[in-house]
Order: C-alpha cells, then structure tokens, then sequence
C-alpha cells in the first residue's frame, strides 16, 4: 500500500541519484511503487513463459523496524515521536501480524504453480488486489526499465557515479 505514496508523476526520474529536495515518506512511496512497476513489466516480457512475477504487500507485521522511526521524525519534535510510539503501540496490538503470520502471504505468493498467476499484485493472504493506478501505467512500467538498464550498463562500464 506504501506505492500509493508515490510522487504524483509516479516516479521522479530526474531526482533518482540525487539527494536535492529528498523526502524520506515520498522517496519510500516512490521506492514501493518502482517494485510493483518492474514487477509488472518483468511479468510483461516474461507472458507465455513458465515463469510467474508477481508483487505483493506484506501487511502490518509486528516487528522492531519502526525503531528506527523516532530518529527519523525527530527533527519535528518530542510529542510528535510520542504520537507515534501510542500510535504504535494501538496499531500493532489491533492489525499488526506476527512475524509467522507475515510469512504465509509469501510463501502462498512463491509456491503457486509457475505460470498460473503472473502479473498480480497480492495482499495478504493470497488476495489478489488492485494496486494504484500509476502502478498500471504501462509507459510508466517500460520507462523504469530502461532506467535500470541504463543504470546498471553505465555501472558495469564504471560510468556510474554517485
């Protein structure tokens, strides 16, 4: 659900090796959503093959990753950290899955028969969903990839620089 944080252009090509004008909750958006764009163009070259791409959401899964929340918002204040920590802690005693639990959506994602669902954005557990609408922009799927290929070209070739 993270890819509907998305830039409103889906994903600022321009900004992607830059740090100028970085903004974590966006770049985070931007960075969910680029999985479901490649996913999706992968599944798209690979049709007729035996081999499934598939993306999915996890869920809410209990975990210590929002740890590292508080030394990201605390430019913004104390009480805002303490909002998050009740909020926290309301969330995760209500909708959060345990680890265990968190584990099935991928293991039904990754052990369905090759070729049978491909190109499918999965929530848990098993649910097929309809992912954002910048997510199914197939000119947007294609550009991403090129990027890729270009950035990883230019890596191998040791144009890259940071």
């Amino acid at each position: 659900l993270a890819h509907y944080g998305a830039p409103s252009e889906g994903i600022n090509f321009q900004s992607l090796r830059s740090a100028e004008g970085y903004n974590p909750p966006t770049a985070y958006g931007q960075s969910k959503l680029a999985n479901v764009l490649f996913a999706q163009e992968a599944a798209a070259r690979l049709n007729g093959t035996e081999v499934s791409v598939n993306v999915l959401h996890p869920g809410a899964i209990a975990t210590n990753l929002s740890r590292h929340v508080e030394s990201a918002v605390a430019d913004i204040g104390v009480a805002m950290a303490k909002i998050q920590e009740v909020l926290k802690s309301i969330f995760e005693g209500m909708v959060a899955m345990t680890p265990e639990q968190g584990a099935l959506n991928q293991l039904y994602v990754a052990t369905q028969p090759a070729g049978e669902e491909t190109g499918q954005y999965f929530r848990p557990v098993g649910v097929v969903a309809s992912a954002c609408a910048k997510a199914k922009n197939e000119t947007l799927q294609k550009k991403l990839w090129d990027e890729s290929e270009a950035f990883i070209s230019a890596f191998e070739a040791g144009e890259y620089t940071s």
